[in-house]
């Protein structure tokens, strides 16, 4: 009588892609053997390729590109000196150490009162203000896990950009439309707007945002609890919460903003829409705290 027992069908292995970790995936480069998505995917003579490698095989080829125009394999492998993430923590770091030693940062946070006199750079310095040593590491590490996730989507030009943006949008809500005393440090309502960014992109995509809600959710108490924007000259606490809620409003509107940005209009003339539309953005911000001053 014959063995008629069959060896067990192995199941596909799916594995996150290199590049998304969020994406599980069961196909895999043919050159490398990495594990890639549906976007990561580049055609080869036989099975598909990461973008890495299709670039390699073919050095004259046009460089693949992602809806928003990032190039596909520049971001979201290991962290160099000149990704997102390293520039900007770099950045926050610097600032942080520094006033430890100097107390530069009282130079740096958004005040009401103090940009009403004329120190408008506190509207775009806030960002890279901590507070504390212990501020610090939270937003450092925040910011690093929130850049690495999207700047293979966007790319670090596009990622430096949003944080900017979204920084000085909030600034300029809570300028035009808060009380004197209230004001900005920490730089989490920039990090609320490039959540919010990338629930846009995903939300133009199709795809599932309440991973990104949820997080976005998590910012959102974390910046009510440690008094992210603050008041000062006596002010009482209704004020004090009125400047955090335009804040956080302003942050993640101006991040929304720029997410669809990234992604509106064809691909044909992309890169000109996106640097008109930041323009318009910013001129929004420069309109906000321009009546502000006009208004007295």
């Amino acid at each position: 009588m014959s063995d008629t027992t069959r060896p067990p069908v192995q199941e596909p292995a799916f594995r996150p892609c290199y590049r998304h970790a969020d994406r599980l995936t069961g196909i895999a480069c043919q050159r490398c053997g990495r594990p890639i998505c549906n976007e990561c995917m580049v055609e080869a003579s036989v099975g598909f390729q990461c973008p890495g490698c299709a670039r390699r095989a073919l050095p004259g080829a046009r460089t693949p590109r992602t809806r928003t125009g990032a190039r596909l394999g520049g971001a979201g492998g290991p962290l160099t000196a000149y990704s997102a993430a390293a520039i900007l923590v770099g950045v926050k770091v610097v600032v942080g150490l520094a006033d430890l030693v100097s107390g530069i940062e009282s130079q740096l946070y958004s005040v009401n009162v103090l940009v009403a006199q004329g120190e408008v750079w506190r509207l775009v310095t806030h960002s890279f203000t901590s507070g504390s040593l212990f501020n610090l590491l939270i937003n450092a590490l925040f910011l690093f896990l929130v850049c690495r996730s999207i700047e293979a989507e966007v790319g670090r030009w596009r990622i430096i950009a949003a944080y900017l943006l979204s920084g000085f949008g909030a600034a300029a809500v809570v300028f035009a439309l808060g009380p004197p005393a209230a004001g900005l440090f920490g730089g989490l309502t920039a990090l609320l707007g490039l959540l919010a960014m990338n629930a846009a992109l995903k939300f133009r995509r199709s795809e599932d945002v309440k991973p990104d809600l949820v997080f976005l959710a998590i910012l959102v108490g974390f910046n009510l609890a440690l008094g992210g924007i603050f008041s000062i000259g006596g002010s009482s606490g209704l004020q004090a919460v009125a400047g955090q809620v335009l804040g956080i409003l302003g942050g993640v509107a101006f991040g929304a903003a720029v997410g669809l940005i990234w992604t509106w209009g064809p691909r044909q003339g992309r890169v000109r829409r996106q640097v008109l539309g930041l323009l318009g953005l910013t001129g929004v911000g420069v309109l906000l705290v321009a009546g502000r001053f006009l208004v007295g």
